[in-house]
């Protein structure tokens, strides 16, 4: 399979008579971004689950090489945080700060024991 390196197009506000190959290579974006995010929930509530910190797993969050979801924050946000852009650490430490209600839900969930049992639910070796 050739790989076509060509930017998706993204639909930023309404607009009349979309095609339709833009709706879908959009509607792919977003899918990609839920799933991201899904990811980001998955991994924060197994080590929130294995040590009770929501530090903790912001810090494995971002050694790990995750980044804020694009978008997640508001002007408002910047200027009273700083620099929140998707890779500083801060910028997850908000991000896992305001998701707990989730990490702490996702942890209960099917999924979640499904993709935890490869290994984030065994013994820690030392």
């Amino acid at each position: 399979m050739e790989v076509d390196h060509k930017q998706v197009r993204v639909i930023l506000r309404p607009v009349a008579d979309i095609p339709e190959d833009v709706k879908q290579e959009n509607a792919l974006l977003d899918w990609a971004c839920s799933s991201y995010q899904s990811a980001m929930l998955i991994v924060a509530g197994g080590v929130l689950a294995k040590t009770r910190s929501l530090d903790t797993a912001a810090s494995v969050l971002w050694w790990a090489g995750f980044q804020a979801p694009a978008g997640y924050f508001t002007d408002e946000d910047e200027d009273a945080h700083g620099d929140l852009s998707g890779s500083s650490e801060e910028a997850l430490r908000l991000w896992v700060e305001r998701e707990e209600k989730n990490i702490e839900r996702t942890v209960q969930s099917k999924g979640f024991y499904l993709f935890a049992t490869g290994r984030l639910l065994d013994e820690v070796e030392e």
